[in-house]
């Protein structure tokens, strides 16, 4: 059970940094620095 937790919780981490990414990517003016996840 605590390996399927830590693997759903894996795949949210990277939805979210390809979501952020994304955004990032389709020309905010925001600084990349702030699209930057916490790794």
């Amino acid at each position: 059970m605590l390996i399927t937790e830590a693997r759903d919780r894996c795949c949210l981490a990277a939805l979210n940094y390809s979501e952020s990414h994304q955004l990032f990517r389709s020309g905010t003016s925001a600084t990349p620095l702030s699209f930057r996840p916490i790794s």
